[in-house]
This record gives C-alpha cells, sequence and structure tokens, in this order.
C-alpha cells in the first residue's frame, strides 16, 4: 500500500510538472490564434483629424503661403486677407497709445498752477492777493488736474482701442491649428474669403489614427490600453508601439463587425495617413 501510495504521489508530481509546463504554452497559442484572426481583419492608418481651415472675417486673399503637401505647424501663417487699411488704422492707433506729449504737456500746466496757487496762498497771507485771485488760481489748478486725468484716459483708451485693432488684424491672418500637411487649397491670392468657405485643409499627422475592425467572436477579448505593434504597408514598412484608445459599444449587424482605434505617434511625419497595415498584440 506504501508502494501505491508513493506511485500515486509521483503521478501527481509528474502530472503537476507536465500542466506547468504546458501552461504557458497554451497562453501562446491563445495569443497566437488571437493574431491569426486580428492578421487577417482590415487595418487603416488615418490623419487623426482633417481641418477645414476658413478666414474669421469677410476680405480678399492677399497671400497664401502653402501648397498642396506641405508641411505646417501649429500656430504658422498660411493665408493673409488684404489689410491695407487696417494696417493704417492699426499704426495710428499705436502712435497715440505709445506717445505721451499731451501727458506730458499736461503735466507742465499742472506743476505751473500748482506753484501759481501756493504763490497766491503766501500773497493772500500778506494781503498783497485778493481772496478771489487765491479761488481763482485754485480753480485753474483744479481743471490742469483734471485735464491732465483726462489725458491719461486717453492714453489708457488708446491702448484699449490698440487691443481691439490688433485683435482684428488677427483676425485676418490664417494660421495652422495644428501640426500636419496641406492637404488641399481651395483659394488662390485675389479671391474671396469667406467665414463660410474653408479655404484650405490641414490633415494632423503628428498623430495618426489607426482602425482596426474587428469580428464579434474576439469581442471580449479587447480592452482598453492593450499593446499591440502596427506594422505600415511597405514601402513605409517599420513597426510602431500603441495601445488600445477606443472600442466600439455596438457591432455593425451588415458586417458582425466592430472598430477599434489606437494612436500612432507620428511627429517626424515618416508615415503617411490613408494607408492600409497589420497589427500583432502583444498580450490578450
Amino acid at each position: 500500500m506504501f508502494a501505491a501510495t508513493r506511485i500515486g504521489l509521483g503521478l501527481c508530481l509528474g502530472l503537476g510538472f507536465t500542466l506547468l509546463a504546458v501552461a504557458p504554452v497554451r497562453a501562446d497559442e491563445k495569443l497566437d490564434r488571437f493574431n491569426k484572426v486580428v492578421a487577417a481583419s482590415s487595418c487603416l492608418i488615418e490623419a487623426n483629424r482633417i481641418v477645414r481651415l476658413s478666414s474669421q472675417v469677410q476680405g480678399t486673399l492677399a497671400e497664401v503661403g502653402v501648397r498642396r503637401g506641405d508641411r505646417v505647424t501649429r500656430g504658422q501663417i498660411v493665408a493673409r486677407l488684404d489689410s491695407t487699411v487696417e494696417q493704417a488704422q492699426l499704426e495710428a492707433l499705436r502712435l497715440k497709445a505709445e506717445t505721451d506729449v499731451y501727458i506730458r504737456s499736461k503735466s507742465v500746466v499742472a506743476e505751473t498752477t500748482r506753484a501759481s496757487v501756493m504763490r497766491q496762498r503766501e500773497l493772500g497771507r500778506r494781503d498783497v492777493a485778493s481772496a478771489q485771485q487765491v479761488q481763482k488760481a485754485e480753480m485753474e489748478h483744479e481743471v490742469a488736474l483734471a485735464e491732465l486725468a483726462q489725458a491719461e484716459l486717453d492714453r489708457n483708451l488708446a491702448a484699449l482701442d490698440l487691443q481691439r485693432a490688433e485683435g482684428t488684424m488677427n483676425r485676418r491672418v490664417l494660421r495652422a491649428p495644428v501640426d500636419g500637411v496641406v492637404t488641399r487649397v481651395a483659394l488662390s491670392p485675389g479671391e474671396f474669403a469667406d467665414p463660410q468657405q474653408a479655404a484650405m485643409e490641414i490633415a494632423e499627422t503628428s498623430v495618426l489614427r489607426v482602425e482596426l475592425f474587428l469580428p464579434l467572436e474576439v469581442y471580449p477579448a479587447i480592452r482598453l490600453g492593450m499593446k499591440a505593434r502596427v506594422q505600415p504597408q511597405e514601402p513605409i514598412g517599420g513597426s510602431h508601439p500603441v495601445t488600445v484608445v477606443s472600442r466600439d459599444g455596438t457591432i455593425d449587424s451588415a458586417s458582425g463587425l466592430f472598430q477599434v482605434q489606437f494612436h500612432l505617434a507620428n511627429e517626424d511625419g515618416r508615415v503617411p495617413g490613408g494607408i492600409r497595415c497589420t497589427i500583432r498584440f502583444d498580450e490578450m
């Protein structure tokens, strides 16, 4: 009986070691089967978004500084409206806001009238100047102080007008809202720009959107944050790390597919949008 117990224990230990050895293989096989389904699925790399850039105000285009296919950076000026009149108004307001001639002249008058008040008061104490003369000097000083305050107020208002004019000028300049590539230029210099009409389109390519369409059978296996590697089609090629950022909450009833999205960092712009790809998951 003791021998039988030893044999049974040996069988159990042997079976345990066998299971431990087989378990990782089964996990790998499961991942391989999963990746075979993924490899047979449709995968596309697209621009993260397409921005249709239009003028904020109406006007005639004076300059378009980019062409289709040009790379642009966020904030870069890509077009300008004709702003001859607005520029002249801006310079006039800048001159008015930055000059202090009027304030300095009123300051001199205020200081002069202040000295006159002091002198008239001193003469009044000596009975040389009448009370009316002292009162007149004080009134002239008050008027001078009010005019100085008005001059300072006018300069502050001019500074605000300058800011408003600069804002108006900025609205006549078109800037790229994203890092990307110009995919379409709809207007040329001399044409009329309108807020309702896109002057150009810019594809954001610093970050690309990877779309993978999978069958319902693997829906439970997809989780946010899952790590994978995407391989763009040749001749682009390469292998890039990505993670799952979204998964459809519904299944397309006609095809039985759902969409999974990834974000692909593409600061160097090496990978273009609009190409096919393959994906292999690193985990399940």
